[in-house]
């Protein structure tokens, strides 16, 4: 994914006129609502490492489109924002997103298409040709539309007089016959320009990759020099300070973290040039000192004690609210579980007890 990714935004800075290695200025991504964090790292990672964008900014895709068609900024309402696999439901208020209510349902147009594509097959399941997924897809997209009355709309239709209106006759399109010979000739050179671009797009990334595996070892061989230093040439504190300093680094410990950094990314660069891919790794952090008493630590380990004694709050927290969450949504699966049984169980009793809740 990260690769396909990759690609992407070399296809877009080269629409942009960008023919250089490197952004030389920020970058803004937009994002749905409720986007993991890890794929905003992975995203930050490949623009920061691969690009070298000197920064960049995250914003909600739907508060874009809410300010863009001009509504007012202290304006209050609801944006609804249905993607390809999800659709978001955020409240705004005074121009600004309620994100602690707001809601993501797992349904979106790719679901839609799926449910008309199922209704043609079981409406006309001997029509003589397929009805494929992208045909499913534009009938969607062209033919249907969000009923501001549900219950009225379905009054229009079981009326003969407005029936005649509301419906639609689709013609199923009719595929003239071509020169095979012509038409697989057009589709090779096709394939084939497609296969140049790609490769063209994969050496671009490679030689960035390259020249960033480049300088990320001559920074790591600068560093390990600078940290032998300190015992071969038995420098002073200071001078071994001021050197530190000229890195941006201001201890030994920030500079052994560095060096560690440094050739974790070595080796994720090293990696993707031989095209393994790496998997996540999730290590559940550790807070050694919380327990220990502070008679027994020196005032720079009460110091560090305090504040691993505030992250494992923050953590606990965390791992609290992920298990209401789970068990948020294990209720809301059983409470639908249960209507659908309802459903299947007396359709005719369900049917009026909707009908009720929407009037």
């Amino acid at each position: 994914m990260a690769m396909i990714q990759e690609y992407t935004l070399d296809y877009v800075f080269a629409k942009l006129g960008i023919d250089t290695d490197r952004i030389s200025h920020p970058v803004l991504m937009t994002e749905p609502i409720c986007n993991p964090a890890y794929s905003r790292k992975l995203v930050s990672e490949l623009l920061f490492e691969g690009y070298q964008a000197p920064s960049v900014a995250y914003g909600v895709d739907a508060l874009f489109s809410y300010h863009v068609n001009g509504r007012p900024m202290d304006a209050g309402g609801i944006i609804i924002s249905s993607g390809h696999n999800s659709t978001s439901i955020l409240p705004v208020l005074g121009g600004r997103g309620v994100f602690d209510q707001c809601k993501r349902i797992s349904y979106g147009g790719s679901n839609a298409s799926e449910y008309m594509l199922k209704l043609l097959q079981v409406k006309y399941p001997t029509f003589p040709h397929k009805v494929t997924g992208a045909q499913a897809q534009t009938m969607v997209k062209e033919h249907t539309y969000v009923a501001n009355d549900y219950i009225e709309e379905l009054r229009k239709y079981a009326d003969p007089k407005q029936l005649g209106e509301l419906d639609r006759a689709i013609q199923f399109p009719y595929v003239e016959k071509v020169d095979e010979q012509e038409a697989q000739a057009a589709a090779e050179r096709l394939a084939a320009k497609r296969r140049e671009q790609a490769q063209a797009l994969r050496d671009r990334a490679a030689r960035i990759r390259e020249e960033k595996l480049k300088e990320k070892e001559t920074y790591l061989e600068e560093l390990k020099e600078l940290q032998e230093s300190k015992s071969r040439d038995k420098l002073p504190p200071q001078e071994f300070l001021a050197r530190l300093k000229a890195y941006g680094i201001n201890t030994g410990d920030e500079l052994e973290s560095e060096i560690k950094a440094t050739e974790s990314a070595i080796r994720r660069i090293r990696n993707r040039i031989l095209g393994i891919v790496e998997p996540e790794e999730k290590e559940k952090p550790s807070f050694p000192l919380v327990d220990v008493p502070d008679d027994q630590l020196t005032e720079e380990e009460k110091k560090e004690k305090k504040k691993q004694r505030l992250l494992k709050a923050s953590f606990d927290a965390r791992e609290r609210m992920k298990r209401e969450k789970e068990a948020e949504k294990a209720r809301e699966e059983e409470l639908l579980r249960q209507e659908e049984e309802r459903r299947l169980k007396d359709p005719e009793a369900w049917l009026e007890e909707v009908r009720q809740q929407r009037q």
